[in-house]
């Protein structure tokens, strides 16, 4: 048999790794805050927050103006509703004189209470023709109530003295 091989040698153990020390860099001290430069920083975050709140007011005040402007459209509306209720109203009453022409028209002012009762008429621009004058009066005399808006502000604004022009289209020449 052959002969016993010799046990193999150990392997002398690896030596420990020896950390490298790297030589520190000496940290160079931040340098002071430079006064101007932390002023200037303050005014441009106090104007970007000023121009936020500003942006902020105008989109309020766009929308404020929107609302506004689709307000007195649907007044507007109501009003011309009214005043054309107050002219047919008027037109229904009118006896038309034998003297009243085509072209023939006279301006009066009328004062309400809000029930639409009339408080007052009173002739600003006469036609020129007495009796087409009277007839037109009359005619608004015996309307004796309009109908007008239920909203306080805008009877004031419009109804409790407005002027109406009486200018019948339906006249012969």
């Amino acid at each position: 048999a052959p002969w016993p091989l010799p046990k193999p040698a150990e392997p002398p153990p690896k030596p420990k790794p020896v950390p490298i020390e790297q030589p520190r860099e000496q940290a160079e001290p931040l340098p002071e805050p430079d006064p101007e430069v932390e002023r200037i920083a303050r005014e441009d975050a106090a104007r970007r927050e000023r121009l936020r709140e500003l942006a902020e007011q105008s989109t309020a005040l766009a929308f404020e103006d929107e609302q506004a402007s689709l307000q007195d459209a649907m007044a507007n509306e109501q009003t011309a509703t009214y005043a054309s209720a107050i002219q047919r109203a008027v037109m229904a009453q009118w006896s038309r004189p034998p003297s009243a022409r085509l072209g023939m028209r006279a301006r009066f002012s009328v004062v309400l209470v809000p029930s639409g009762d009339i408080l007052s008429v009173l002739l600003l621009e006469s036609s020129g023709d007495a009796p087409f004058d009277r007839s037109a009066e009359q005619a608004i005399k015996k309307v004796r109530r309009f109908t007008v808006p239920p909203e306080l502000d805008l009877f004031e604004k419009h109804f409790r003295t407005f002027t109406l022009l009486f200018d019948p289209q339906d006249l012969l020449q």
